[in-house]
Formats: structure tokens, C-alpha cells, sequence
């Protein structure tokens, strides 16, 4: 049974920064081939980056005083700071429009919230934006013909992702209103966390889901759309599996060397991975919890891996 939280945590702000950790801890410890965590580093990073960057970002992708492009930017400053890389640009972008309209009280939908937002973006969260993804350097980034990052934008920050959103599924959110975080996303999280009573587990489904629909644009962008693609097709079968066992720990030793394969060949699957987080942020800004969720990890501890395994 679902419960609402956002009564337990004082002032809203504090909630917001709560909810941005949990999720972010979440998704080291679900286990998502091709990406670092608990069950395995890789990509020249750590898991201690990617938890120094969640913990030195979380205050400040949730300042309820500051513009979105703003939390971007000293977010990323932040997180690069403690880690030297990249390692959550792709969040940061993802979490900062969901993080405004958790703050606005109107209209009552969140997701109707996000689209408010979208379209009130200015040109100065542009610059913003695109100061703080020069300074992550992504992976593949290239050049674009129009609004290129190397640029200072004139355009909104809406109007720039509009442009670059037939190469990337982010960009994609922004121009479209985010439909794969509250139309995919959270709703396959929450029903998988209601299934299997265990929010890791419900994230890896969410995240081989999207997978097998949506080629990866980190992928794409390092190693060619065919190869995003080919990852894409190969991994829906296993994706259906998954989501459709009574117990998917049964698929660790299936995912490992997944993931083993996949990090030998440098292929990170990033963006899906943001994506799946993005649902499941929405989620809990939205208050909603299972009550036979882990409550661990919203205090921080991200200390086990998933299916109870030794860290």
C-alpha cells in the first residue's frame, strides 16, 4: 500500500535534497549493466565519485531560491569538484525541471507542473546549462549545427533541447514535456515496487524496459546510432523476462555478465540510466513510497548491494 511522505520531512527544500539522494543511491545499488555501481566499477569511475558527486550536488540541484539553470550549473560545479569527472550531467538536467515544479503549488498534476516549467525556461538557464555541460565534457559530444554547446546561446534553454532532441532522449524531455519519466518510467517503478517489494530490483526493470524501447543517445553519440540500436533490439527480450518473473534476483549472474560484456566493449548506457532515475525521483517527489520500501537508503546508506549481497 502506497503511503504519501512529504509531512515527515520539514521544510520542503530538505524533503527535495532527501528525495534527490535516495535516488541517486538507488541507482548505484540497482544493478544495470554497462553502468557503475555496487556491483561493479568501470569507465575509468568509482563508485565513490558517483556518491560524492549525489551527496555535493543534492543541496543544490534542490535550492527552491534559485532559476533552474542555475541548480544545473553550480550542481555540476559541485559535483565536479569532488570527483574530477563526469558523472551526473545527464541527472542534473533530468532533475532540476522536476525539482521546480515540486516547489510551484499549481496546477495539482506534477507533470503538468514540469510543462509549465519547460515552456518558462529563459535564455539565461540556457547559458547556465551550457556552462555547466562544458565543464562535465560528456562523452561523444560533437558539434551541432545550430546552438552548439561551444556557443552562448541566444535562444531559450527549451528552445536549445528542441533543437539537439532528435539526438538526444533528454533533450527529447525537455521539448516534449517529459513523457518517458511520467508516462514510462515512474509508473513501471511503482508497479514493480508494489510486485517485488524492492525499489532496486523495480529500477534494473525500468531500466532494461526503456532500453529495449529507446537506443541509448550516450551510445549513440560515442559509438554510432546502428551500434545504439543493436543494443536496443538485443536487450528487449531479456527485458520482458525480467519484468515478468516472481523473482528477478534469478537474473544476477544473467546481468553480470551483461555487464561485464558491455564495459569491455566501453558501451554505457548512461542516459537510460538517467531516465530510469528521473522516474523515480518523480515518484517520490510526488510523496509516494511503498511500505515495504528500504527506507535505508533515503537516510543515505547505500551500504548493501541488491539481492542482499555483500558490498
Amino acid at each position: 500500500m502506497a503511503k504519501y511522505l512529504r509531512a515527515y520531512y520539514d521544510p520542503p527544500w530538505r524533503f527535495a535534497a532527501r528525495q534527490f539522494l535516495y535516488a541517486c543511491l538507488l541507482d548505484l545499488q540497482a544493478l544495470k549493466p554497462g553502468n557503475v555501481g555496487l556491483h561493479g566499477e568501470g569507465h575509468g569511475k568509482t563508485t565513490q565519485d558517483f556518491r560524492r558527486s549525489a551527496q555535493a550536488a543534492a543541496e543544490l540541484i534542490t535550492r527552491p531560491d534559485w532559476s533552474l539553470g542555475r541548480r544545473v550549473r553550480e550542481a555540476a560545479r559541485a559535483s565536479w569538484g569532488v570527483a574530477g569527472c563526469n558523472t551526473n550531467i545527464g541527472v542534473l538536467l533530468l532533475t532540476s525541471p522536476l525539482v521546480s515544479a515540486y516547489y510551484r503549488e499549481n496546477p495539482p498534476v506534477l507533470n503538468q507542473r514540469v510543462e509549465e516549467v519547460l515552456a518558462e525556461t529563459t535564455i539565461d538557464d540556457a547559458r547556465d546549462v551550457y556552462r555547466a555541460i562544458r565543464l562535465m565534457q560528456p562523452a561523444g559530444l560533437g558539434q551541432a549545427p545550430q546552438a552548439d554547446v561551444r556557443d552562448r546561446p541566444d535562444i531559450t534553454l527549451r528552445e536549445a533541447m528542441t533543437l539537439a532532441a532528435e539526438r538526444d532522449r533528454i533533450a527529447a524531455e525537455y521539448r516534449d514535456g517529459f513523457p518517458i519519466t511520467f508516462t514510462e518510467a515512474r509508473p513501471q517503478w511503482e508497479a514493480l515496487c508494489l510486485r517485488w517489494g524492492d525499489e532496486r530490483w523495480a529500477m534494473v526493470g525500468v531500466f532494461l524496459t526503456l532500453l529495449g524501447r529507446y537506443p541509448d543517445s550516450h551510445i549513440a553519440r560515442v559509438h554510432g546510432e546502428e551500434v545504439a540500436r543493436s543494443v536496443s533490439g538485443k536487450i528487449k527480450k531479456l527485458a520482458d523476462e525480467f519484468c515478468g518473473a516472481e523473482s528477478p534476483e534469478n537474473f544476477r549472474p544473467r546481468l553480470l555478465e551483461l555487464d561485464a560484456s558491455w564495459k569491455s566493449s566501453s558501451l554505457s548506457p548512461g542516459t537510460t540510466a538517467d531516465l530510469a532515475l528521473a522516474g523515480v525521483l518523480a515518484a517520490r517527489l510526488d510523496g509516494w513510497s511503498d511500505d515495504r520500501g528500504r527506507m535505508f537508503l533515503s537516510q543515505g546508506d547505500d551500504s548493501r548491494n541488491p539481492s542482499g549481497a555483500s558490498a
